[in-house]
């Protein structure tokens, strides 16, 4: 986890420019881009969907999207898109107009929803903002810390949240009560993926909870765990009544004597909204330039999902980056990057980049009776490699939750790395219920690569006898070249390889691919 002061200093983080060739075509339907952050206009967090003001050259929106705040110079999303402030570019919190040195100083790790002028350039890296509106998910007190949960919400925790004010940089400081502000990606059963979280001991003017409707009743629903009373609140946007699965944000007034399991009697608005791109009256074509990050919420194929509610199809000539079509499975934070279609509402991505750092496990694994939750929050792989459950981690097979088979078993576990090195499993399933220590895989990113030895997720790995292969996998190098190829955090994988527990505890043997 990543602490910050309450002041964030503003300066530049990694902007990385990487021009992308468009056809002249493209070109003259398509200028610029507006990013949309859970927080914004049409049901994202943070903000209504105000009507656009022009700013910049041009009058039209070009684009469309979703994305984190990583720093400012101007304004900086995802790393490298980097978005100038004019005069006429508005901005806000949570709804609240604030000036650009406010946003500076609060802003870091929001997702945020963000218009672009037209003379954004051809990648979606720079140009001119429009309008900005960054927020948060959930406003509250803490109901729970084994899970972490507000207002009934489980908040997964990484090395990659942003934490603000956080008593001991830690989650785990905070207490029953303590009021917080959670920016970040949540899904379908309302656990989010905490990209900030800043604690607030002086308190809020309002709470505010957003997630899928459960539990409808005449006078009352759910938002995960935590009820909700209408008060003679109708909701907005909801058709002709609110039912089961709508995805609604709740507003309230904070009640000095509510305390976990309670229900919230103090709302004040309820409004549906949808997470998908907004389509912009101005658009300046038919087609503009989108891009939206977020975890896979639905799941057709790799070939058609949805990322934070936001219909995505790939071609053919999709480019994938940190990962492979295949790693697109539900509850994975991916970025799509391409052309959004006013008409049907559809992204077709020319760019799938992964948010995290992919790895994957294939060994044998002794799964306690009860299932892994018996062993906590997290279990060893290989001896050594330690792998954290969350509320996202998809348990198809019940090694989990104690439904399947126990006993020593071949799995599969696909997952990510954070900043601090710690490995987060988004599904663990099994892939045999035969082990097998002479078919181990492992993908992850390189560390300390000195011929012939290199380590993997902690696993020493001897390349003597290995079959290597360049990125393509069908061109084979020798170690030399794998070596002079390989650097610290380039991905690479090893398959059949054979293990021996040591110490160290090596593989040996294999095929072993540098990834893209």
């Amino acid at each position: 986890m990543r602490t910050m002061p309450e002041a964030n200093t503003p300066g530049i983080h990694n902007w990385i420019g990487q021009m992308k060739m468009k056809t002249s075509f493209k070109q003259c339907l398509i200028c610029l881009l507006m990013l949309l952050v859970t927080a914004c206009g049409g049901g994202s967090s943070g903000g209504g969907n105000s009507s656009l003001v022009s700013s910049g050259p041009g009058t039209g929106t070009g684009g469309t999207g979703i994305a984190v705040i990583s720093g400012f110079s101007s304004i900086i999303l995802n790393n490298d898109r980097v978005f100038n402030v004019d005069s006429s570019t508005q901005l806000f919190i949570d709804d609240n107009p604030v000036t650009l040195t406010q946003l500076q100083t609060q802003g870091s790790g929001l997702v945020a929803h963000y218009d672009v002028a037209e003379d954004v350039n051809a990648n979606i890296s720079s140009g001119t903002l429009i309008t900005l509106h960054a927020g948060n998910t959930v406003i509250g007190p803490v109901t729970s810390l084994t899970p972490f949960q507000v207002f009934g919400q489980t908040v997964t925790v990484t090395g990659d949240t942003v934490l603000v004010g956080v008593p001991g940089g830690s989650p785990d400081s905070l207490a029953i009560g303590d009021i917080v502000e959670v920016s970040g990606f949540d899904n379908d059963n309302n656990v989010i993926l905490a990209t900030r979280i800043q604690h607030q001991p002086a308190g809020v003017a309002v709470w505010k909870i957003r997630g899928h409707v459960g539990n409808v009743a005449t006078d009352s629903f759910s938002l995960g765990t935590q009820q909700i009373s209408l008060n003679g609140v109708v909701p907005d946007n909801c058709g002709a009544n609110l039912t089961n699965r709508d995805r609604v944000e709740v507003t309230a007034t904070p009640s000095p004597v509510f305390t976990a399991g309670t229900s919230l009697d103090t709302v004040i608005e309820i409004r549906c909204t949808s997470y998908a791109l907004n389509l912009p009256a101005n658009a300046a074509g038919a087609v503009i330039e989108a891009e939206v990050e977020g975890l896979v919420t639905a799941f057709n194929s790799i070939n058609d999902f949805s990322v934070h509610e936001q219909r995505v199809v790939t071609t053919p000539g999709t480019v994938y980056e940190g990962g492979r079509a295949l790693d697109i499975v539900s509850g994975v934070r991916l970025e799509a990057e391409g052309v959004l279609d006013i008409m049907t509402g559809i992204l077709t991505a020319e760019k799938i980049r992964f948010r995290q750092t992919r790895v994957e496990i294939t060994a044998p694994l002794d799964i306690p009776p009860g299932g892994l939750k018996a062993s906590g929050g997290s279990f060893t792989v290989l001896d050594v490699i330690t792998v954290n459950l969350t509320a996202l981690t998809e348990d198809p097979d019940g090694l989990i939750s104690g439904s399947g088979v126990s006993g020593l078993v071949q799995v599969e576990i696909d997952g990510y790395q954070d900043g601090s090195n710690q490995i987060f499993a988004d599904s663990v399933e099994l892939e045999s219920s035969v082990a097998d220590a002479n078919e181990i895989e492992l993908r992850g990113p390189v560390s300390n690569p000195v011929n012939p030895l290199f380590e993997l997720l902690g696993v020493t790995v001897d390349t003597t006898g290995s079959v290597i292969f360049d990125q393509d996998g069908s061109q084979q190098i020798t170690p030399t070249e794998f070596f002079n190829k390989v650097t610290p955090g380039v991905p690479v994988e090893v398959e059949d390889a054979v293990f021996t527990p040591g110490p160290p505890p090596t593989l040996s043997g294999g095929v072993i691919e540098i990834e893209d």
